[in-house]
């Protein structure tokens, strides 16, 4: 077809030349003039199928879905930490090495918590929730919970101290039914004799009774 199309063409233009040449030295141009049109038609025929046969076997191009990267055991501990103390207010890192995890949630100022019993809930109630899901990954066998805020200490001088850290054995945290357990007085003491760490600042730990506020069910 393409041959075709490419003769017609040629045809084309020489009728056209031989037409001018029989009207300037006036010899007879009616064969000239038809094969000039039967090319014509016969070169814009071909040209139109030709189209159509490209337009047809144009094959749209494939869309490559790239696959999707899996986060790392990291990137989901850090999730995890972010929605159990629920505070976008916190930046908040997590460290896994070995099995052993270290939360760590950095000062954000005032704002981030109504009040030192606020703060100690949120903690406590965040490393219970933490420990909960990061257990079940496999990959956890300790979780060192630790927060940062800004303390002002008596002479008003402000700094950036430790508030609340929490440790407890993988083995002692799963002995307690944490989704049946009676939330009360005295359960802060026993949670934090069977910690391998348990501080709160002294600062807030003189304005809260740890044992009846701060204690209830995450």
């Amino acid at each position: 077809m393409e041959f075709i199309n490419s003769v017609s063409y040629l045809g084309f233009f020489v009728c056209l030349v031989m037409l001018i040449v029989a009207a300037v030295k006036k010899r007879p141009k009616k064969p000239f003039a038809i094969g000039l049109a039967v090319c014509f038609l016969l070169a814009g025929s071909t040209s139109s199928i030709l189209q159509k046969s490209h337009t047809g076997s144009a094959q749209p191009a494939s869309v490559v879905e790239q696959p999707q990267e899996e986060p790392t055991i990291e990137e989901t501990l850090t999730k995890l930490a972010q929605d159990s103390l629920n505070n976008n207010k916190v930046p908040i890192s997590v460290v896994l090495n070995d099995g052993a995890c270290v939360v760590h949630c950095e000062a954000a100022g005032d704002s981030a918590y109504f009040n030192e019993v606020d703060l100690v809930r949120s903690h406590l109630s965040a490393y219970i929730k933490f420990c909960l899901g990061a257990y079940e990954t496999g990959e956890v066998t300790s979780v060192d919970w630790w927060a940062q805020t800004n303390m002002i200490d008596s002479k008003g001088n402000e700094s950036i101290d430790k508030v609340v850290q929490f440790e407890m054995p993988k083995e002692t945290f799963e002995t307690y039914n944490w989704e049946n357990m009676e939330y009360g007085k005295g359960m802060y003491s026993q949670f934090s004799s069977d910690c391998t760490t348990c501080y709160i600042h002294p600062g807030i730990l003189s304005k809260i009774d740890a044992d009846n506020d701060i204690f209830y069910a995450p």
